[in-house]
């Protein structure tokens, strides 16, 4: 659970701070908020080749690499003497950083049978939603204690700690490590991967509920300042209800997870996420705009969804056990591609009115029915022909 935070940590924290960077080294806001899109970018594209060179070299070997390399790149951040360098220690970070939460997923996946891995995965799921609930507070703590290299001293201190961690305790699961004939074999894994109906279905579950997650991110911080009058630090209070939601469905989602078919968890969970949606729709065009009426709702489509996420992850990585680095690499690109593609598409819609933002979030939740009915009635593979 430790290596698995590093990213939610390292993404949320310096968020604070972005406002006195741009004063320390005299740089224009958009420059500087390169650190933090930077690092999501690195994140979500180097999960693509995190898991299969996992499975080519090993896990702990490659667990080991990204954390030391983490926190190296952690401490030249506070080193840095321009923006310029800083942002591509941030890139560094994003890059080495996506290890954790990859090799987590594809360690607890080697050790579990499918069904325990769906319970298992759950418990981890809410390990990682501490990040977004506590960093913010946290990165603002720090740069008030040590100025504005305080937040990456930590990164550097708890990414050595998750490495000490790691090396004393993480056994190696890959099932073999044939080197460099796996990585040659990386194209055919990751199309055999998506030629599996099971897979691609379970890929959509969890991209279609992270676009509704990243949707809102986008979105309610707008709407929370130019509707309801909300201070930020009152707008991250209300926030971590959502951020609550989540984890308390995915710890549900652990605590169920041996009586309950996965299937039909992620199909219940997603039915709940579109009710959830069509309230606050409904809401809002009932004139019910209050903090309560727009987070209430949310924090219950996250907790719904954490039904979905820890079953589709357990899914995918499921179809096919020799390729379990790939599968969790390719299902972490996917989600992060799916991420960056609909915050821009909200951040554009909600400039233009509320209603259109929570639209697109109910119009997801609807595709995400679809996806987990397909899932659960249509047992199907697609076969090369």
């Amino acid at each position: 659970m430790i290596v698995s935070m590093l990213g939610s940590i390292a993404t949320h924290l310096i968020v604070p701070s972005l406002p006195n960077l741009q004063r320390e080294f005299a740089a224009d806001y958009s420059t500087v908020q390169l650190l933090v899109s930077v690092f999501i970018i690195a994140f979500g594209a180097t999960q693509i080749v995190a898991g299969a060179l996992a499975d080519a070299y090993g896990r702990r070997r490659m667990l080991l690499i990204g954390l030391l390399t983490f926190a190296i790149a952690s401490g030249l951040c506070t080193l840095a003497s321009t923006i310029d360098t800083l942002i591509a220690m941030r890139v560094v970070q994003g890059a080495s950083g996506c290890f954790g939460i990859v090799l987590a997923r594809a360690i607890m996946r080697d050790l579990s049978s499918s069904q325990d891995a769906s319970r298992m995965l759950g418990y981890l799921a809410v390990g990682t939603s501490v990040g977004p609930m506590l960093a913010p507070l946290l990165g603002g703590l720090l740069y008030e204690a040590l100025g504005w290299p305080g937040p990456f001293w930590f990164m550097a201190v708890f990414s050595m700690i998750a490495f000490a961690f790691a090396y004393r305790i993480i056994p190696e699961t890959a099932p073999s490590a044939a080197g460099l004939a796996t990585l040659r074999n990386i194209p055919g894994d990751f199309a055999a991967l998506l030629r599996r109906g099971s897979f691609l279905l379970n890929a959509s579950n969890i991209c279609i509920n992270t676009a509704m997650f990243y949707s809102f991110i986008i979105g309610g911080s707008l709407i929370a300042s130019r509707d309801l009058g909300l201070k930020p630090a009152e707008y991250g209070l209300w926030f971590s209800m959502v951020a609550f939601g989540y984890a308390a469905g995915n710890y549900l989602s652990g605590h169920i997870g041996r009586r309950r078919s996965s299937n039909w968890m992620i199909l219940t969970g997603s039915i709940l996420v579109a009710a959830c949606i069509l309230i606050m729709v409904w809401l809002h065009l009932e004139q019910f705009r209050t903090p309560l009426t727009l987070f209430l709702p949310m924090a219950g489509a996250t907790l719904a969804s954490g039904l979905v996420m820890p079953n589709s992850l357990a899914g995918g990585l499921s179809v096919d056990i020799a390729k379990t680095g790939s599968a969790s690499g390719l299902l972490g690109f996917m989600q992060f591609a799916a991420a960056a593609v609909f915050s821009a598409i909200a951040g554009h819609l909600v400039e233009q009115s509320t209603l259109h933002l929570l639209l697109l979030m109910l119009g997801i939740g609807v595709a995400g029915i679809f996806s987990a009915a397909m899932l659960v009635f249509c047992r199907f593979d697609i076969r090369p022909l």
